[in-house]
């Protein structure tokens, strides 16, 4: 083993210091698009769900069905719905569940880069717009909302605007280099506020102190004093990488992962140098009994001499009557068939017909081959019927 312990300890110190440079390594930063209420990555909507309560002077539910089965928000009291999202997809029921919903006097926040089928209900389009500048230009249009300075964003080199707006029942709120990002759409009695540039709504940008206003000051459209209901059900979806990558992504799995490595290959080294010592297979012990009988047997047999196995056989067998019912020698002929008959459970003229027939075998000089076997039939026959298993 001395001759691996410069390998050993070389290859350890590497392990070390490689893990080393794997725990300091700070985490990658996740740009997966969520806009969850529980997601603390930067396009998650944490902070501005967890500040709702400071928005709304009401009851805030988050939920996780589709709008047709919320039940709730579809009550006789008013309220809002809140949606954020990449891509709004509500279709058949939902879609008419949602329409309803707003057509009855309440309201829906819809903040997505795309809005289905939901355009051709509501009579708008969808275009986008291309930024060449650096920072993103974006303001209220209406006094009451406006702040003093307009909101710039950075590194938006594309944010979906609307257009083909119906000027009756459309109103424009906020504006993109003066195109239209967050509009007002009377339905009913209620109203649909529908947003384009989602992002401003998730952790990277409300954290900013420079346009963290734009999201809160949009939301204070809808009226404080009504229950809230925030959407969790249509959020994008998000493929699910390799196991590894989740195991290594997480601080507590990454690091039983590195330790059960490092296990492993040290089991290797130390333990893969062992031999394990060869196991000599012993044969079982042949019964020399039986093959001296079987061979006596075929000697006899091939010899031709077949009243010399038929004494045997018979001898044998009248031996095995005598020790099994405990018998005398001259029972036989003193009621001892009557009681062979009794404890076997043979017919009594059958034990008498089988004592016969041996007994007569026996005065014979020379017998077939084929009464041999009927010998040996015979007394198998009693074995079997007697449940003496010879």
């Amino acid at each position: 083993m001395k001759q691996y312990s410069r390998f050993i300890f070389v290859f350890s110190a590497v392990f070390v210091f490689f893990l080393a440079i794997a725990i300091r390594i700070p985490d990658e930063i996740d740009w997966t698009l969520s806009f969850s209420k529980t997601a603390k990555i930067p396009y998650g909507a944490y902070v501005l769900y967890s500040q709702l309560p400071v928005l709304f002077d009401a009851r805030i539910t988050a939920t996780k069905v589709p709008f047709d089965r919320q039940s709730d928000a579809a009550g006789t009291g008013k309220s809002s719905y809140i949606f954020l999202t990449d891509e709004f997809r509500l279709q058949g029921d939902g879609l008419s569940s949602l329409l309803n919903y707003v057509k009855k006097g309440n309201r829906a926040f819809i903040a997505a880069n795309a809005f289905g089928v939901l355009r051709d209900s509501l009579q708008f389009r969808i275009l986008g717009a291309p930024n060449f500048s650096h920072f993103a230009k974006v303001e209220f249009t209406e006094s009451t909302v406006k702040s003093p300075e307009p909101f710039y964003y950075p590194n938006q080199s594309f944010i979906p605007v609307f257009h083909s707006l119906n000027e009756q029942s459309s109103t424009i709120l906020a504006t993109f280099d003066e195109k239209p990002i967050l509009i007002k759409i009377r339905y009913g009695n209620g109203i649909f506020y529908l947003c384009s540039f989602p992002l401003a709504f998730t952790n990277f940008h409300t954290l900013d102190s420079t346009h963290f206003e734009f999201p809160f000051r949009a939301l204070s459209y809808l009226p404080m004093h009504q229950a809230v209901y925030w959407d969790e059900y249509y959020k994008p979806v998000i493929k699910a990488g390799s196991p590894i990558r989740y195991i290594l992504g997480q601080p507590a799995l990454s690091m039983a992962y590195y330790i059960a490595a490092l296990t492993i290959i040290l089991y290797i080294v130390f333990a893969g140098k062992r031999r394990q010592r060869i196991i000599r297979i012993i044969k079982p012990l042949s019964n020399a009994t039986l093959e001296f009988v079987k061979a006596v047997g075929e000697l006899y047999y091939y010899s031709g001499d077949h009243k010399n196995i038929a004494e045997k056989k018979i001898t044998y067998f009248f031996e095995r009557i005598r020790s099994h019912y405990h018998l005398q020698m001259d029972d036989f002929n003193a009621g001892g068939l009557e009681v062979i008959a009794a404890k076997s459970g043979i017919d009594l003229p059958e034990v008498r017909q089988t004592y016969a027939y041996l007994s007569s075998v026996l005065l014979k000089k020379n017998i077939p081959e084929a009464e041999l076997f009927k010998i040996n039939t015979l007394i198998e026959s009693f074995y079997r019927k007697a449940n003496l298993h010879g």
